[in-house]
């Protein structure tokens, strides 16, 4: 009889249903608070065919990737409410949320309003369409900030398969590598500045 009791008062109990409550939403807390997972896939064009160089960012965040020579990706988000954008020159921009997904494969349309715009390249200006070569713009606006030693550090991080290795003199510019080793320069492995349509050496 008293163990009817008890369960009975336990079951009766007005604070049951808060105390259930309060017990679900920490649990949501908890998982909320999980790490973020990896969402890999592969970009195509309209015809299938793997799409290289598309650059893959978590929306709002610095977080971003680009597609190997397959189309494929892999990138790491934090919440289920992220959004992943997808761009690429003369393509169209996609932005999809993650979701519950792991896996999340892509295809790009052409976009021709783009093609027509125009871009600066190293002597002058060209039309998107007639540009063959990988073009990276970065504005002053997006240079680093901090302490600035070289012009080679306004730069890092900020263009695709730019590789800068340091020298051990913090005031002098490391060796600057743009998308592996070929270079405009005999005897040099790095690219060709023009400063104020000029061409120069280095940027030193």
């Amino acid at each position: 009889m008293k163990t009817n009791s008890t369960l009975t008062n336990w079951l009766t109990d007005p604070l049951r249903p808060k105390l259930l409550l309060v017990l679900l939403l920490l649990s949501i807390g908890l998982y909320a608070q999980q790490p973020g997972k990896t969402i890999a896939g592969q970009v195509v064009d309209e015809t299938d065919k793997p799409l290289p160089g598309v650059t893959v960012k978590v929306k709002g965040t610095s977080v971003a990737t680009s597609t190997d020579e397959n189309g494929k990706y892999a990138i790491k988000v934090n919440t289920v409410q992220d959004i992943l954008t997808f761009s690429m020159l003369g393509m169209t921009v996609q932005e999809i949320p993650v979701g519950a997904k792991t896996a999340l494969d892509v295809k790009l349309l052409p976009d021709s309003r783009a093609l027509e715009d125009v871009v600066v390249v190293g002597y002058g200006t060209s039309s998107k369409k007639d540009v063959t070569g990988a073009v990276t713009s970065v504005t002053p606006d997006e240079f680093n900030g901090g302490v600035i030693s070289t012009p080679s550090q306004l730069l890092q991080g900020k263009v695709a398969g730019l590789n800068i290795t340091k020298s051990g003199n913090p005031n002098e510019n490391g060796a600057i590598i743009l998308r592996g080793p070929s270079s405009l320069r005999r005897g040099a492995q790095e690219p060709l500045y023009v400063i104020d349509g000029v061409p120069a050496a280095s940027i030193d």
